[in-house]
């Protein structure tokens, strides 16, 4: 498809017509004599990108997805996430992910609390089944972390498939604790086959055992997410022009995916089901760099196009939904919830608000949508996605692009609109201080000024640097207090908060307090993949210079939001180490203060301490130790 129809607005003469009219008759199928409302099938890849399948130019051959977007209405213009888990959450409970602490990041646990799409189904008499990957949770038996409700516990009446990020395809261990992460409901199971294979077996068994009632069958595949393993009957079907080695092996999941997209399909037809079933086939975020998201730029763990531009089609017969069309509407996968309740003739239920919007009249009259904006918050910066504009925000610059004339983000034209620029920095703004997210890469805009308020004792340190080490010198770990335990995780709306005070006789910078998630793991605020601020805006890695005079207390903030959800329980002062020069310094209140107004204490006293101090011949004279507040002198307020 050329990006002309990408962008194209108009629709093909006559199409709308036949989409046009409010209600259509549904025609006779198996299930009508149960119910008229339609069954959903709702199919997604992972790591399928925009240039992965053949109907987009890719080289592998997948016949059934080409015939399903060329028969059906391809939504040109479908958003998710750049990662698995937030969008698989924001498609459960058509709300965005880091209201549920689902992004940006994976590995969060969705709260049971929220209503999901299959909840909202079988309140309605349907039956429901998940078959595939979840990722949205930890396994009722999990061992290696606090255990989770299960997928049955979200709505579902029968789950088969697998709770983390990517298992093995034929023994379907997880790399985590090295057991099987294969599950039939609640229950552990070992079974041979190929993992792809046994998604789709699991699938048509569903529909054949709900034909005579409307169902709700969610498929997310594993396909292609790595492990990258295929059998040997998928490998010899891969065109010979395909390079061997990894691009190879991808190639295979992907016909493997195919094949069984291709037999859910025919068993709603062996089932006379076509008329009246929802089937949607998408993709969670874009492919890794072994995939192909062209022409778009970026991937998978990127929010460029690539990232979250996903290759999408609908397919409903009775509801009008089963000619050859494109639609161009902006939309994405938090509007799945709603809208296809509402194909369905049913309401969403009361309780929690929904960020999805119902775009279902748009899509059956071919007009557009009224969802106004997207929005995303990764490693190092946020984004708001407009139908007409793009913005970009890192903490030193944004980057602005007009998604009419360049999709495919070639030409940054902040300077050429800064009107533009600044509305959209505005209305990011707003959705940010409106769900209290904690940005790692902005100042947080406080209400009133943060007051340093050092009691007790505090933890002074000292230590001379000889030479220059570099970007970093080394870090001293400061250990957790108990109350932090390994179950309290660094939420969206987070913030670490400390009490500092640089002595008179000290460089005024040079370090900063980090936090990460076990010893010898990636430091959160240390460049270049992040990128942290605080309250003043001063990048931490750079180890700041004061703002504050030297003697004087002071108080710092920074959003944690950038790293969630995660398990960090590991606080240390790190030194940047790019000067010699003498360092003394004071920290007191160090805690994470969450957004509910609950913090949760890391240091306030010597009892809180467990020091690990590097030996380096760069850094001479190191001293940590607790004293009472009273001891510093000449400190102020």
């Amino acid at each position: 498809m050329s990006m002309t129809a990408l962008n194209r607005r108009q629709f093909l003469a006559g199409l709308g017509a036949a989409a046009a009219a409010t209600a259509l008759p549904l025609r006779a199928s198996a299930n009508t004599a149960a119910s008229t409302r339609p069954n959903v099938i709702y199919i997604m890849a992972d790591d399928l990108g925009w240039g992965d399948i053949g109907w987009h130019k890719g080289a592998v051959p997948t016949p059934h997805i080409n015939a399903f977007f060329k028969n059906n209405v391809e939504c040109t213009t479908f958003m998710a996430c750049p990662v698995c888990s937030p969008t698989r959450a924001g498609l459960l409970t058509g709300r965005h992910p880091l209201r549920m602490n689902q992004a940006p990041r994976t590995d969060g646990e969705l709260d049971p609390r929220e209503t999901t799409v299959a909840e909202a189904f079988r309140g309605h008499g349907y039956a429901t089944g998940c078959f595939g990957k979840w990722h949205n949770g930890y396994t009722p038996d999990c061992y290696t972390n606090p255990p989770g409700p299960g997928v049955n516990a979200h709505g579902f009446d029968r789950f088969v498939g697998f709770y983390g990020g990517g298992a093995d395809y034929f023994k379907r261990t997880w790399r985590r604790d090295g057991r099987v992460s294969w599950h039939h409901d609640e229950k552990r199971t070992e079974e041979k086959g190929y993992t792809t294979d046994l998604i789709g077996k699991y699938a048509c068994e569903f529909i054949r055992a709900n034909k005579d009632r409307p169902f709700f069958c969610y498929v997310p595949f594993s396909a292609p997410h790595n492990p990258l393993q295929a059998s040997q009957g998928y490998l010899d079907r891969v065109p010979a022009d395909i390079p061997k080695g990894n691009k190879r092996i991808y190639a295979a999941m992907i016909i493997a995916l195919d094949d069984q997209i291709g037999k859910i399909l025919d068993e709603v037809d062996t089932q006379e089901l076509r008329d009246n079933t929802i089937v949607v086939v998408t993709s969670d975020n874009g492919a890794t760099p072994t995939g192909n998201n062209l022409p778009f730029r970026g991937g998978k763990h990127s929010v460029f196009e690539g990232g979250v531009h996903m290759p999408t089609a609908i397919r409903w017969p009775a509801g009008g939904l089963g000619a050859s069309r494109t639609y161009d509407g902006f939309m994405g996968y938090l509007d799945m919830y709603p809208t296809l309740l509402a194909m369905a003739g049913l309401k969403p239920p009361a309780g929690r608000p929904l960020d999805g919007r119902n775009v279902w009249p748009a899509i059956r009259d071919g007009k557009a949508t009224d969802v106004d904006a997207y929005y995303w918050l990764w490693g190092t910066y946020d984004c708001i996605r407009t139908p007409d504009w793009k913005l970009f925000r890192f903490y030193d610059h944004v980057e602005l692009y007009d998604m009419h004339r360049d999709v495919c983000e070639t030409k940054d034209v902040s300077e050429d609109h800064p009107a533009v620029a600044e509305k959209l920095a505005s209305k990011l703004d707003g959705w940010m201080q409106r769900n209290g997210f904690a940005v790692s890469h902005a100042p947080k805009r406080l209400d009133a000024p943060a007051v340093a308020e050092p009691n007790g004792e505090v933890l002074e340190f000292k230590v001379t640097q000889t030479a220059p080490q570099g970007q970093r010198g080394f870090a001293i770990t400061l250990a957790t207090n108990p109350s932090f335990e390994w179950r309290d995780r660094i939420e969206t709306g987070d913030w670490l908060e400390y009490d500092l005070l640089v002595a008179e006789d000290s460089k005024p910078g040079g370090f900063f307090v980090d936090v990460r998630g076990k010893a010898g793991g990636r430091d959160t605020f240390l460049g270049p993949r992040y990128t942290s601020v605080d309250q003043h805006g001063a990048l931490q890695s750079e180890g700041p210079i004061l703002k504050e005079a030297q003697g004087k207390w002071a108080r710092r903030i920074i959003g944690l939001g950038n790293f969630c959800p995660a398990k960090m329980s590991l606080f240390e002062v790190s030194f940047v180490g790019t000067k010699p020069g003498h360092y003394h310094f004071y920290l007191d209140n160090v805690i994470v203060r969450k957004a509910s107004g609950k913090h949760i204490l890391v240091w306030r006293s010597g009892a809180d301490t467990e020091l690990d101090v590097p030996k380096s011949s760069a850094f001479t004279g190191i001293s940590v130790k607790a004293i009472p507040l009273g001891e510093i002198k000449g400190a102020s307020q």
